[in-house]
C-alpha cells in the first residue's frame, strides 16, 4: 500500500525502502504509472504538487483482496525530495528520506551542556512535534565535550549532535515513523535472532535448500589478522602523556583450529586524542577496535519479503560448516514491492570473526 499525504492511492507499480545502519536518513522510491492514476489526483495534479509525503506499507492480510492500513506493517513515512517524470513511459517517480530528513535539514548552536544525551534527544524529537523512545543517560553533555574537546560554537545539524551523542553513549539513533529512537546499541548475547539456515544437498536431496533466495560472504583478510588500536592523549589535570593499546586477537574454535595465522604484522590504527582520562581512553580505543573489526566478515543475500527483519535485529546464520556460521549485525535492510518480481529484501550485514578476542 501506498499513501500520499496521508491517504491510500492507487497507481503505483512498484516501491523500494532503504533502511540503513549508517546514521543516515532512510531513503525510498515509489513509481506510478501516470494512467493508472486516479482522476483527482492524476498526473498534473502530482506534478504540480510542492509538498508531498509518502507511507509504505507491506504485510500478508488475512484478505488480499478486502484490507486496510491497520493489517500491513509501516515501513517508512517522509516527505518527497524529489520527483521526475519520463513521458515517453508515462510514469511518475517519487524519492525522498524518512522523518531523519527534519533533524538533517535543522540546524543548531545549542550545546545543551547541562542536559543529558537522552534528554537533549527528547528536546529535539518534541521540536519536530515526534515523541521519543530513549533509554535514560546519566552523564550531562558537557562532560563528553570535555573528553572529545568538541565545540559546538559552530553551527551543525540537529542529527549531527544526536548522532556525536549516541557515538559518546554507545548507542544507536534512528528514526522509525515519527518516532526518534535514542536507545543502547544491540547486544549480541540478548534478544531473538533472524535466522537464516542453510543446508547442504544430502542423499535425500541433491540441491541445497535454503530460507533464502541467494547468499553470498566474503571475508576482509586484512582485517583478519590482529588489530591493534593505540590511542594517546593528553590529561591537562594530571599533566601528563599517556596512551593506551586495545588488541584483537585469533583465537582457535572448531571451525579454525586448523588454519594458519593470517600471513603479516598487525594491523595498527594510532589515534591522538587530547583530553581523555585513563579510563576514558580506554573505552575510545575498545569501541574503535569494535568499529574496526566488525567489517571483517561480510554477508549478502536476497530473501522473501517479511515485516519482521530490520536494522535492529541480528541475524544468525546456521549451516554452511564454515566460519561464517555466526551472528551478523545488519547494516542495510532494502524491501521492493512490484507487480513484476512480488516482495523481496536484499540483506547486507557485517560482523568480525567469532575468533576475535579482545584484549588491552
Amino acid at each position: 500500500m501506498v499513501k500520499l499525504n496521508g491517504q491510500p492511492i492507487t497507481g503505483w507499480v512498484e516501491w523500494e525502502v532503504d533502511n540503513n545502519a549508517h546514521y543516515q536518513a532512510d531513503t525510498w522510491r515509489v513509481t506510478f504509472a501516470a494512467a493508472a492514476l486516479p482522476i483527482a489526483k492524476n498526473a498534473a495534479w502530482l506534478t504540480a504538487q510542492a509538498d508531498l509525503t509518502v507511507e509504505l506499507l507491506a504485510g500478508f492480510p488475512a484478505d488480499p483482496r478486502a484490507y486496510d492500513a491497520s493489517e500491513l506493517t509501516s515501513f517508512i513515512i517522509g516527505r518527497a525530495d524529489d520527483m521526475t517524470f519520463d513521458p515517453a513511459k508515462n510514469v511518475i517517480e517519487l524519492s525522498g528520506r524518512d522523518y531523519t530528513s527534519q533533524f538533517i535539514d535543522a540546524k543548531t548552536t545549542e550545546k545543551f551542556a547541562n542536559k543529558t544525551a537522552s534528554q537533549i534527544a527528547q528536546i529535539l524529537a518534541a521540536r519536530h512535534n515526534m515523541t521519543c523512545n530513549t533509554v535514560p543517560t546519566k552523564a550531562l553533555a558537557g562532560t563528553y565535550y570535555q573528553i572529545d574537546h568538541a565545540t559546538m560554537a559552530d553551527e551543525r545539524t540537529e542529527w549531527d549532535l544526536l548522532v556525536w551523542l549516541a557515538r559518546m553513549c554507545q548507542y544507536s539513533v534512528f528514526v522509525t515513523g515519527t518516532v526518534l529512537n535514542f536507545v543502547p546499541q544491540l547486544d549480541p548475547e540478548k534478544g531473538d535472532k533472524y535466522i537464516i539456515k542453510w543446508q547442504a544437498p544430502t542423499p535425500e536431496c541433491a540441491s541445497p535448500t535454503a530460507n533464502v533466495e541467494r547468499i553470498r560472504f566474503s571475508r576482509n583478510l586484512t582485517i583478519a589478522k590482529d588489530v591493534i588500536v593505540i590511542v594517546k592523549s593528553w590529561n591537562a589535570k594530571q599533566k601528563k602523556a599517556f596512551s593506551v593499546t586495545a588488541r584483537a586477537t585469533k583465537s582457535k574454535n572448531k571451525v579454525t583450529r586448523n588454519s594458519k595465522v593470517p600471513y603479516g604484522q598487525p594491523q595498527t590504527y594510532s589515534y591522538t586524542i587530547p583530553g581523555l582520562t585513563h579510563q576514558a581512553a580506554l573505552e575510545k580505543a575498545q569501541n574503535i577496535l569494535a568499529d574496526i573489526s566488525k567489517h571483517e566478515m561480510r554477508m549478502d543475500s536476497t530473501l522473501p519479503g517479511d515485516g519482521i527483519l530490520s536494522t535492529q535485529t541480528l541475524v544468525q546464520v546456521v549451516g554452511t560448516e564454515t566460519a561464517f556460521d555466526q551472528v551478523y549485525y545488519p547494516e542495510s535492510v532494502i524491501r521492493s514491492l512490484s507487480l513484476h518480481e512480488g516482495y523481496k529484501m536484499e540483506l547486507r550485514a557485517k560482523n568480525h570473526s567469532p575468533e576475535t578476542t579482545v584484549t588491552i
